[in-house]
């Protein structure tokens, strides 16, 4: 499916809609040239780098890999590919090590070491610098992991003397609880000669095993864990800061690799330059079709023919669009597609396309509808709980629009009815959020709703089964 770009030009503000396999030399309106080829990969990258912000480094990757296509040595595309392989959102994060903590760098290495021989001449030092970069970024993780792991073992070793002096400490106890105990069984009224003979053995039974477990836990036992204990945990400081000490020479190191990187990194280029004209890319409609045929969907002014730059442009409001897009036929199912995808400024402009040409387009102006509310069907509605007042003044001016250029009555009267559930929508909600005791209005507001809801896709439905037939247009 082709996509649809839209351009501003900076000389006079001049608008253009175009596909981007339509290749435009220069404004419709005053004639300044423009480099479409990096305009297009600009573009792709802007896009690819917004999707990297959102963490959707695989839809980031495959606009990159686009632009390569067509520039195989783009570097901010090659640049692109490197930091979605490494789980990297911006250029940004390459700052401190810190930052790159928990990124793929094994992976972001090789294609460092790819990217460094795609690349121009002039710019593969920078992917080399990057490369080192990269690696001390690993040997930084690396050293944090060990850091880390010796901060867990010291203090899994400061539990276990402690968790000694417990057992240690409950072996007395139990013992002092033992003779306390048998003191007081001896010392009963209802205890013979010789149970209290028996009894007193027993005293001095634990107080023997008590002194002497005190005697030798002091003077042998615990010495030795002590001394033991202290060893290891010495190690493991010492080792803790040894790492330490190379973490930080790291440190050092990356960020005098990192200021040398921002030095070899180029400026970007101005797309200023017009290319070489080709005439050949596109069928030429303007003999087909007569100008007073076509109006613009953006202000119903007309439309007239650009043929050396291969739009049509309205002259009243400043827009102009690319004539492959006026007269794609799958216009309309494009924007379907967009909408699905949840491209919905795409899906608008494939609808402005549309209705240049087909004004009564029933599907042009319900998917409008539907791009101004940001549904995939109308009965989305149903579900959403809050309709800001932008989005709902948005939706009905849409909905007034496609009332008034509806083909048939068939037409306007589903557009009647969307406006219906729209209200309904928000008299629902309004009675919800007052949180009233009269439940059974709100369980009827929300019954309309629903049944209004299930009738329009019912509608959508069977005007899908039809339109599939080949019953309706």
């Amino acid at each position: 499916m082709a996509h649809l770009t839209t351009y501003s030009c900076r000389n006079c503000g001049g608008v253009l809609i175009k596909d981007q396999l339509q290749e435009v030399l220069e404004c419709p309106f005053c004639g300044n040239a423009y480099d479409l080829v990096r305009m297009h990969s600009d573009e792709k990258s802007s896009r690819a780098q917004l999707n990297m912000q959102q963490m959707e480094f695989h839809a980031a990757k495959e606009k990159y890999e686009t632009v390569l296509s067509k520039d195989p040595q783009n570097f901010e595309a090659l640049l692109g590919l490197v930091l979605c392989s490494g789980k990297v959102q911006s250029e940004n994060e390459l700052r401190t090590p810190e930052k790159m903590k928990d990124r793929a760098l094994d992976e972001m290495m090789a294609e460092a070491k790819d990217a460094q021989e795609k690349a121009a001449p002039e710019h593969a030092e920078y992917f080399s610098v990057l490369h080192q970069l990269t690696e001390l970024a690993k040997k930084h993780q690396l050293t944090d992991k060990r850091i880390d792991s010796l901060s867990e073992a010291s203090s899994d070793k400061f539990q276990r003397f402690a968790a000694q002096d417990v057992v240690r400490a409950t072996y007395y106890s139990l013992i002092c609880v033992l003779i306390l105990a048998a003191l007081a069984t001896g010392g009963s009224s209802h205890a013979s000669r010789a149970e209290a003979r028996f009894i007193i053995k027993v005293i001095l039974i634990l107080v023997g095993v008590l002194v002497v477990s005190f005697i030798v836990d002091n003077l042998f036992l615990k010495p030795f864990l002590k001394r033991d204990n202290h060893q290891e945990l010495s190690k493991l400081h010492n080792a803790k800061d040894t790492s330490v000490t190379n973490q930080k020479a790291l440190e050092k190191e990356y960020a005098e690799l990192y200021q040398k990187l921002q030095s070899l990194r180029p400026e970007k280029k101005d797309a200023s330059a017009a290319p070489a004209y080709n005439s050949s890319y596109a069928k030429d409609v303007f003999s087909e079709v007569s100008e007073g045929d076509l109006s613009c969907s953006q202000c119903g002014g007309k439309l007239s023919g650009d043929k050396a730059n291969k739009a049509y442009r309205c002259m009243s409001c400043g827009v102009a669009f690319g004539n492959t897009i006026l007269f794609d036929e799958h216009a309309v199912e494009n924007a379907k597609k967009s909408i699905l995808d949840g491209e919905f400024n795409e899906a608008d402009l494939w609808c402005r396309c549309a209705l240049a040409t087909q004004p009564h387009n029933f599907y042009a102006l319900q998917r409008r509808v539907l791009c101004a509310g940001k549904w995939k069907l109308m009965s989305d509605l149903v579900a959403q709980k809050t309709l800001t007042s932008i989005r709902k003044k948005s939706v009905l001016a849409r909905l007034s629009e496609a009332q008034e250029h509806a083909a048939t009555s068939y037409d306007q009267e589903y557009f009647k009815k969307c406006e219906e559930m729209i209200d309904l929508h928000e008299r629902y909600w309004a009675k919800t959020r007052e949180y009233s005791k009269d439940q059974a209005a709100i369980d009827s507001l929300k019954a309309q709703l629903e049944a209004k809801g299930r009738e329009i896709y019912d509608i959508d439905s069977m005007r899908e089964q039809s339109a599939r037939l080949g019953v309706i247009q």
